[in-house]
């Protein structure tokens, strides 16, 4: 199910990239661009081995002055410029064969949108890449070769997307408390280790200014530690934190502002970890059902409240039994097993 949404994702994000840029063209023409852009453009193009793209159009004549518009109408493709200030401010080059890895983007300091998704960029994602970018809203890089840590996100405080699952990424999850407009955070399918980091709410761990967090997704780790208090977050509508080493009591499930139910029913996730049973419907609302009448939540047959990798190895949903063998990697590869 989530690999479908990824691609319908990646296909909207074509149909924006065309109304954005007939959009743009439609407007005034646009004034000259920096000569700093123009160079971070180029630098992309060169670390992700552009002459391999499937579609370079612009890019492979190089030409400084037709970024935004060649005289004809067209753009460099995957570039959206604002025709009122010349500044690029988007850049869309989702499933188009990039590779290598990405270079310093702080000569693009206008964007507020990047999209690489479907590709094959390795390297990492460094400080340098994110933290001077003030303007980010928008960061998707799903289902590439990334590796390393994620960065600190604290500088980017109109963030509002940051998915970059199914990579290689390692080390801490990073800090998104007081990002106040992060709707959706997903680094699901990495190997991401440690605990979810939080703030203290009434002496225990918990997510503090996130009024507009609507889908936390970082299933299919392996992070260890308890699930923070949820209470905060009025705005959620979907907590997928399963196949990871998750243990200690789960938490009530969160609610709106006016203590109704928010979370949508069968879209999050809280199985295999070692969770302390907790008798809750609403939990069991939000997880959804087996085809064996049995819950993601936990299951009547073991007392106790058993929600690991026994239970869910034998097709206790069979949604989740790809995963299992990601999981196994991903902990392995932690803590250094061959």
């Amino acid at each position: 199910m989530k690999r479908k949404e990824t691609i319908k994702r990646a296909a909207a994000t074509r149909t924006r990239l065309a109304l954005a840029c007939a959009s743009a063209l439609a407007a005034a023409p646009a004034l000259a661009l920096d000569h700093s852009e123009y160079v971070a453009l180029r630098a992309i193009y060169d670390a992700t081995n552009g002459d391999s793209w499937i579609d370079r159009s612009g890019w492979d004549a190089d030409v400084e002055g037709d970024v935004c518009d060649d005289g004809a109408g067209n753009a460099w493709y995957g570039v959206v410029c604002d025709p009122g200030t010349g500044h690029v401010v988007e850049i869309l080059l989702a499933g188009n064969n990039l590779s290598g890895s990405l270079p310093d983007l702080r000569g693009l300091p206008q964007v507020h949108y990047f999209d690489f998704d479907f590709n094959a960029i390795g390297g990492t994602l460094a400080s340098a890449h994110l933290e001077a970018l003030t303007q980010l809203d928008t960061f998707h890089a799903v289902h590439n070769l990334l590796g390393g840590a994620i960065p600190s996100l604290q500088a980017l405080t109109l963030l509002q997307e940051f998915i970059v699952s199914e990579n290689e990424l390692t080390g801490p999850l990073p800090d998104i408390d007081g990002l106040a407009l992060l709707g959706n955070f997903d680094v699901s399918y990495n190997f991401l280790s440690g605990p979810i980091p939080s703030a203290t709410v009434d002496g225990a761990p918990g997510f503090v200014g996130l009024p507009n967090l609507r889908e936390l997704t970082v299933a299919h780790n392996a992070l260890t530690g308890s699930i923070p208090y949820l209470g905060n977050l009025h705005a959620l509508t979907a907590l997928r934190v399963g196949d990871n080493r998750l243990s200690g009591v789960l938490p009530a499930v969160p609610l709106g502002a006016g203590g109704e139910t928010i979370l949508n029913d069968g879209d999050s996730t809280l199985c295999p970890n070692d969770l302390v049973y907790r008798p809750d419907p609403a939990w069991d609302d939000a997880t959804g059902e087996s085809l064996l009448g049995r819950t993601w939540y936990f299951d009547d047959a073991f007392p106790g409240g058993v929600c690991n990798e026994l239970v869910f190895a034998d097709g206790f949903d069979p949604r989740e039994l790809p995963i299992a063998s990601r999981n196994v990697s991903a902990i392995a590869r932690v803590e250094g097993a061959p």
